[in-house]
């Protein structure tokens, strides 16, 4: 009876190992193949940016020139000028500042760029704004 106990738990373990590594690595191999799609994936839009104003920036914008491509702020107007900016959109127009642990959130200073042509620079297109 010992011996029967004793071999029916050996089997139960051997069959239960073979069946969580089957599991590991019908995982890895999707794990495997959702690294491959998400590689070709990653990366950024070609002809536009976001850019974090400060809000009291973006207080001061004419946002009816905003499919013009200016703000009517003569600075950030002149880079988008250089760099051909065609369209500005703001991101959250109806957000409103929100308290988090003790931090105010804001997000009405988020404003997508688009460009009139893909550039080869967008990331240093991007740093002319920071």
């Amino acid at each position: 009876m010992k011996r029967f106990v004793f071999l029916t738990v050996m089997i139960s373990l051997l069959v239960g190992t073979f069946g969580f590594s089957q599991d590991a690595r019908l995982f890895m191999g999707d794990r495997a193949r959702l690294q491959d799609d998400i590689q070709s994936f990653v990366g950024y839009v070609p002809d536009a940016i976001v850019v974090k104003f400060d809000p009291s920036v973006v207080k001061g914008f004419n946002k009816t020139l905003f499919s013009l491509g200016k703000t009517g702020n003569k600075a950030i107007d002149a880079v988008n000028q250089k760099y051909g900016a065609n369209v500005l959109e703001e991101m959250f127009p109806n957000a409103n500042a929100k308290s988090y642990n003790g931090r105010q959130i804001e997000l009405n200073g988020y404003v997508r760029i688009k460009f009139a042509a893909q550039r080869n620079d967008i990331e240093k297109v991007a740093s002319e704004y920071g």
